[in-house]
């Protein structure tokens, strides 16, 4: 309607922003490692809002253009942060 409006985030979201939510294309894992899609140009913000919500089982992440890799201690952490953002793309 032209007018502003506040929203509190998402429980689930953390840090994470909304659009950086939106911007999620798909999420897959292989052994310790999860494969994000984001629309071109958006993976470096993704990367770096994940690596702000500082998850102890994620050693890091490598953006490129529109992949994003996380390396995870192990595959249980990469499915279960999978599944985690699985959730937020779906609700989001």
């Amino acid at each position: 309607k032209g007018t502003y409006r506040y929203v509190a985030a998402r429980k689930e979201e953390g840090n994470f922003n909304s659009a950086l939510i939106e911007s999620l294309m798909s999420v897959e894992y292989a052994g310790n490692i999860i494969v994000i899609k984001t629309f071109p140009g958006l993976a470096n913000a993704v990367a770096a809002g994940i690596d702000q919500l500082s998850i102890a089982e994620v050693l890091g992440c490598v953006a490129g253009d529109d992949t994003i890799m996380v390396v995870t201690r192990n595959e249980a952490a990469a499915k279960l942060i999978r599944e985690r953002i699985s959730v937020m793309v779906k609700k989001g």
